[in-house]
């Protein structure tokens, strides 16, 4: 789930920008250092918008990568933060593909990053930490995976698959003081086809959202994109998901089954049942199409 206002997450405190050094250079100018060496803070151009993206995990890096593609020179900082197995090193490769074009990276306390690079438009992608919704002077945008106002709060991406859902979609949106509530800019469908889990249906909001985020900058930062309020009756909310969540009751339909195991695989905890006492992950299931005759 994207937010837009709480308490940042998972560190005490203020941190210093880029999560180990905040120095100043001879001359005053300010500095990040990385392995060694430094990243020169972004130079302020009044005639051209400082972008802050916030992103994390495969979706993030994409996005990431997407913008500098479409946008170069627009990025004045990059916050991330270590995400669960098996995308925990995403946030390494975010933290080079911004070092390699210039950009200052922080994986600390982004309220204090946002303070220093004064940005114009701030964008979340994958972040769950809460921000101020006034932490950018122009707006700060959120992109949820669902259609909203249909599928709000957490783990947008299995809710749909495991309730049986045929679409889903990402929603470019707004951050308002209600949790996924804010006016919306953008919002395209995905299909969920019926070989679709978890991993290949985040492979496609990744994709939606890097597609999202490059080609509606340029109205934004005009002035001219579209602002559509939600219509809050048609909301509909996920929970949080731990993995205790995830036992496999044997007495559902086969299609429930299925669909819960497809929509808890990789990159999530999966679904499970016990045996012996011993608890065994399954990964992947098959309907069965043949008609059978028990007796």
């Amino acid at each position: 789930m994207e937010r837009g206002r709480c308490d940042a997450g998972s560190r005490d405190g203020p941190q210093p920008l880029h999560g180990r050094s905040f120095g100043r250079r001879p001359g005053g100018r300010p500095s990040r250092r990385r392995r060694g060496r430094t990243l020169t803070a972004s130079r302020y151009r009044p005639d051209v918008s400082r972008v802050v993206l916030l992103c994390a995990g495969e979706i993030g890096l994409e996005a990431l990568a997407r913008f500098l593609e479409r946008h170069p020179g627009k990025l004045a900082g990059v916050c991330s933060y270590r995400v669960e197995p098996p995308q925990e090193h995403a946030i390494d490769r975010i933290r080079d593909l911004a070092a390699s074009a210039g950009v200052p990276f922080n994986d600390g306390d982004p309220r204090a990053a946002l303070a220093a690079w004064k940005p114009d438009f701030a964008f979340a992608v994958k972040w769950r930490s809460l921000l101020p919704i006034d932490c950018a002077t122009r707006g700060f945008v959120v992109f949820h995976a669902a259609l909203l106002p249909r599928y709000r709060g957490f783990a947008p991406i299995p809710w749909p698959i495991i309730n049986g859902e045929s679409e889903t979609g990402v929603t470019m949106f707004y951050a308002a003081d209600e949790v996924d509530a804010g006016d919306i800019i953008d919002q395209r469908p995905i299909a969920i086809a019926e070989d679709d889990d978890a991993a290949t249906l985040e492979r496609k909001v990744s994709r939606t959202v890097a597609e999202m985020l490059a080609d509606n900058f340029a109205a934004l930062d005009a002035g001219t994109a579209p602002r559509r309020p939600q219509d809050h009756r048609l909301a509909t909310y996920c929970v949080w998901r731990g993995p205790d969540d995830g036992v496999i009751d044997w007495r559902a339909p086969a299609r429930r089954i299925h669909d819960l195991v497809r929509g808890l695989t990789r990159p999530y905890p999966g679904a499970f049942t016990t045996i012996a006492g011993r608890r065994l992950t399954i990964w992947k299931t098959t309907l069965s199409t043949a008609d059978r005759v028990y007796v």
